[in-house]
């Protein structure tokens, strides 16, 4: 472990050299980042590698880019980039690369979308979930991705693993499901031909190539000259020894310059190649032989399909230079990494990629990357593609409607305001292809029309309409969305509570008529009781809970809204508790907007409207805790009479092991109203109910008011009957402990009773109260810090499980000072 950690960081030493030289780091700051880093890594090499280690490392490679940042902005000092800053993002994708593959999810089996999965699906063989790092076969979903997406899927497994030398048969739903040749890369069809390396084709014509005409297949017919001469790259149909020559076709024999008919695998002279040509700079010598697993493509000639590839042509180094591989860049850029040419965000479309294989099932990671390549990569066609990719495995998501809806209204308002610019500049509108159609949102009324047909439901609905509001250009769209709205959930709540706010956001009276005070208030009094009469009209056809939720939430927040008209103040104050009183007469009036109702009568100061409404509320919800909290809460408040009978009858409804609270608010009411000796009665006849809860707690407290009301002298004589009278609870003892704490003169002999006891109970489960004993002993003036060895060996052996490592990593704490 340690020589793979050393090497790490002696790859780090040019960096940090750089980083001193220049004046970005000083000698003891690198220092500290070898010996920051050393840590680092020896985490990531243990056996046992937590993902918190890999969260560790990579944010504080990503706090060293950001202290490099300001180093450069400080001294005004721009070089040596590609030797500090790109090393070091480069080192953090190979981290994210390894912490992914650790803990990425291996799916065996399709995941569920829904009952018609696309056909791209269909034509997977069963173990779609693979192994990281090998290819998985072609689908046409994945052809429809931009040209970087589609980078790094070389790297998965093929569907199945063959033994060495063992041919794949051809696979007929994959080969129904892929697309024609034009369309896809040749290395992306799963031909019989590819077997692996040094193994002979299993028949002479492979059933994949018997559409191809006898010479030449028509798309590569089309190809200037010097693409179709590598074609005696793919492999003879006849076996021939591993390093052997194949047999050249007849009719292929004088396609071909003589330097280029060489023996397979050897290196052709230096300077005869075709074209004129050179090698790559930065490629591997001509002629090497590249890792079978990692490259199987040599067998193929490259293709123009290859060309539009991004940087990664690795497998062509093999084949003679030409003018189109000389505009490749010099390096290769590993997975998921920055290269010195290439913009930070190059690798977003990878990582994406292989998030969204082993995530799918999450529409976040969906939304994450079409956000990315609507916002960042400036791709809308991208964005479009993986949002209908998300449908698939998400037919039922409205999230994913929803911003997929947004996404199209924003690219054609993105796409208005281009051509009103290129208007103003005069510019040839032409080549710009600005389809009017995109332009007036059909594209977004097409989504629109294939969400409601997935999701049904009001909300969803209206959750369209107010996407659809934030666009000048959507009129005609929200006309289409109302209708429908209108049609197919006239029923629905959420429908009508539509309507009436809308009648609350109708145009003011013109500018001459509502000038004063008294003339607005008098358009908003109108405007609620026209919302007010649509909803009461809704409850004559409608009447159930959700309505009456509707319709008191709306008078409520009209009645939160401050005014200056005294007039409409009151309107709104009545139409409010005319709301909840008829919503009560219904038996339409939910728990919640029972506590609402009493907490405004509360505020207003209505006693009886308030008993009343709550003696309503505990009829309805006799089980309620929260409405008889607020009861008796209440009747204590206002200090009536009727108090005990309302204990009585509280207690009828609830258990013991429910009724801890109803004896909370009982023993605080005899607290107030009755003497101390009918207080000590009460918390006794509490402290033997045949209930854990109960007991526990009343005990807790009845020790805490023995010494409010008469010192320390009770609450001793108290904890001395009870110490013994189980169940106990550790605040209990805690209690005790603080209480004698408290006196000025503390007896270390008493402490260690009380901790003795309370250790009997819980010294098995609480390492804190072993830590509390130990600190006591060490800090009391009558202390002994010879008692904490004895007493770090009792915890040890009572202690069990993550107990004793919270312990003893406390305890070390400890004893350094530290705690």
């Amino acid at each position: 472990m340690a020589e793979f950690v050393q090497r790490r960081i002696e790859d780090r030493i040019p960096e940090l050299e750089q980083l001193e030289r220049i004046g970005l780091l000083t000698g003891k700051e690198v220092r500290i980042i070898i010996k920051k880093v050393t840590s680092l890594e020896y985490k990531l090499k243990r056996r046992t590698v937590d993902k918190q280690d890999f969260l560790s490392y990579l944010q504080y490679e990503v706090h060293l880019l950001g202290l490099i940042k300001k180093r450069r902005q400080r001294i005004g000092y721009y070089f040596k980039k590609e030797e500090i800053e790109y090393v070091i993002v480069q080192r953090i994708h190979k981290a994210f690369q390894r912490a992914t593959s650790k803990w990425q999810l291996l799916y065996h089996s399709v995941p569920v979308m829904g009952p018609h999965p696309p056909p791209s699906l269909m034509a997977l063989p069963p173990p779609v979930a693979f192994p990281y790092g090998a290819s998985p076969p072609p689908s046409p979903s994945l052809m429809a991705l931009p040209p970087p997406c589609r980078l790094p899927l070389w790297r998965f497994p093929p569907p199945r693993r063959l033994p060495y030398g063992a041919s794949p048969p051809p696979s007929p739903s994959l080969m129904a499901a892929s697309p024609p040749p034009a369309r896809l890369p040749l290395w992306r069809f799963p031909p019989p031909v590819a077997f692996p390396y040094g193994a002979s084709p299993p028949s002479l014509v492979a059933p994949s190539l018997m559409a191809l005409p006898p010479p030449l297949s028509p798309s590569l017919m089309a190809l200037p000259p010097p693409c179709r001469l590598p074609l005696w790259r793919f492999p003879p149909p006849v076996a021939f020894p591993y390093g052997a020559s194949p047999p050249l076709s007849p009719s292929l024999m004088g396609a071909f310059p003589p330097p280029v008919a060489f023996p397979y695998g050897a290196s052709p002279p230096p300077v005869a190649f075709p074209y004129g040509a050179s090698p790559p700079p930065v490629a591997f010598p001509y002629g090497a032989s590249p890792p079978p697993r990692r490259l199987p493509l040599w067998r193929f000639p490259p293709s123009p399909s290859l060309m539009a590839l991004s940087p990664r042509r690795l497998p062509l180094w093999r084949f003679p230079p030409s003018p189109s591989l000389m505009a490749l860049p010099p390096v290769a850029i590993p997975y998921g990494a920055s290269a010195p040419r290439l913009p930070y965000g190059a690798s977003h479309c990878h990582i994406f990629s292989a998030l969204l294989a082993v995530h799918s099932d999450k529409p976040t990671v969906w939304l994450m990357a079409a956000k990315w390549e609507m916002e960042n990569n400036l791709s809308a066609e991208s964005s479009r593609h993986i949002f209908l990719r998300a449908l698939r495995f998400h037919t039922e998501s409205s999230l994913i409607y929803q911003e997929y809806f947004r996404m199209e209204l924003l690219n054609a308002e993105k796409q208005r305001k281009e051509r009103e610019e290129m208007e103003k500049a005069k510019m040839d509108l032409g080549e710009a292809g600005y389809l009017e159609s995109i332009l007036v949102g059909e594209l977004a009324g097409v989504v629109y029309r294939s969400a409601v047909q997935a999701i049904q439901g009001a909300q969803f609905h209206l959750s369209l309409l107010s996407i659809a509001k934030e666009f000048n250009f959507t009129k005609d769209l929200q006309k289409e969305i109302l209708s429908d709205l209108q049609s197919r959930h006239a029923q629905d709540p959420f429908t009508w509570d539509f309507m009436a706010q809308q009648e609350l956001a109708s145009e003011p009276l013109p500018s001459a008529e509502y000038s004063s005070k008294k003339a607005k208030a008098t358009d908003m009094l109108r405007k609620e009781e026209r919302c007010s009469k649509i909803y009461e009209t809704a409850l004559e056809s409608l009447n159930t809970e959700p309505m009456w939720n509707l319709y008191i939430v709306s008078c409520r927040q009209r009645y939160k809204r401050k005014t200056n008209s005294k007039e409409l103040k009151q309107m709104r104050q009545e139409r409010l508790f005319q709301a909840y009183r008829k919503a009560h007469e219904a038996n339409m009036l939910t728990e919640e907007k029972y506590m609402e109702w009493i907490s405004e009568l509360m505020a207003l100061g209505e006693v009886d409207s308030i008993v009343e409404a709550c003696e309503w509320a505990t009829k309805r919800y006799s089980q309620s805790a929260a409405l008889w909290r607020a009861r008796l809460e209440t009747l204590l408040k206002l200090c009536t009479t009727a108090v005990d009978e309302v204990f009585e009858e509280a207690f009828k409804h609830f258990k013991l092991k429910d009724s801890a609270f109803l004896w909370a608010i009982k023993v605080q009411y005899s607290e107030i109203t009755k003497g101390e000796e009918a207080t000590e009665a009460l918390y006794k006849q509490a402290i033997v109910v045949p209930d854990s809860a109960v007991s526990t707690t009343m005990k807790e407290q009845y020790l805490d008011w023995a010494y409010r009301s008469k010192g320390y002298k009770k609450a001793k004589k108290v904890f001395t009957s009870l110490h013994e009278s189980r169940p106990l609870s550790e605040k209990f003892f805690q209690k005790m402990i603080t209480i004698e704490k408290e006196q000025e003169h503390t007896k270390m002999q008493n402490l260690r009773e009380y901790y003795e006891r309370a250790l009997r109970e819980f010294g098995t489960v609480s390492p804190d109260l072993w830590l509390d004993y130990i600190k006591e002993e060490l800090s009391h003036s009558e202390g002994k810090p010879q008692n904490c060895g004895p007493i770090h060996w009792r915890a040890m052996k009572m202690l069990e499980g993550k107990d004793v490592e919270s312990f003893v990593s406390n305890y070390t704490l400890l004893q350094t000072g530290k705690l």
